[in-house]
């Protein structure tokens, strides 16, 4: 006769599986860990630059180009919400700033709600990219630039830019890739 023994506690492979799933787990949190560290350090080193950098007149390409992207997109909905664009310059953050304020002043469509712009991309401390919108009609690609000492719209549509305004303010192909030229052709920006 045989007789059963009382098993209690784990098998060999509900403990490597155990195992397992702390490793996937301490993997993961290390990653997002270390990505978070890698992003803040970028942040400070943005603002640190923006703040320190010399004071441009107009848009250049020439300096050393630093790209921040934002992931999601920043909007800005209220003067305060500026406070959001990491490693923006102060210059640009007071521009938008105030144009917000103007847009939340002025009279708006009641089907429409009011407007709000949006910052996805600034580059080299003199340019950046978003979008102008309203919440329930939609909204249009938005370009800025630091020119002759001050932000500028350059442009606010839903088609490509023309050449002639991407030539006249220097936008750089990182942020407008494609502008018609004189002869509404899309054409590769050369900036």
């Amino acid at each position: 006769m045989t007789k059963k023994m009382n098993q209690k506690g784990f098998s060999l492979i509900e403990g490597l599986l155990v195992i397992i799933a702390l490793a996937l787990v301490i993997f993961v949190g290390y990653y997002v860990y270390h990505s978070q560290k890698q992003t803040d350090k970028t942040y400070s080193t943005a603002a640190k630059d923006a703040q320190s950098g010399p004071s441009k007149s107009s848009p250049s390409t020439k300096s050393a180009s630093k790209l921040i992207t934002y992931d999601p997109i920043i909007e800005i909905r209220a003067a305060g919400d500026v406070s959001q664009l990491k490693g923006a310059p102060q210059s640009f953050k007071d521009f938008m700033s105030g144009q917000i304020t103007a847009s939340l002043s002025e009279a708006t469509d009641e089907n429409c709600g009011s407007t709000f712009f949006s910052v996805n991309k600034i580059y080299d401390s003199s340019y950046a990219m978003g979008g102008v919108g309203q919440k329930d009609c939609g909204g249009a690609q938005a370009v800025w630039a630091l020119y002759q000492g001050n932000w500028e719209k350059v442009y606010v549509g839903q088609q490509a830019v023309s050449c002639d305004v991407i030539n006249k303010y220097k936008v750089p192909k990182v942020l407008v890739e494609q502008c018609f030229d004189s002869n509404e052709q899309l054409v590769a920006n050369t900036n």
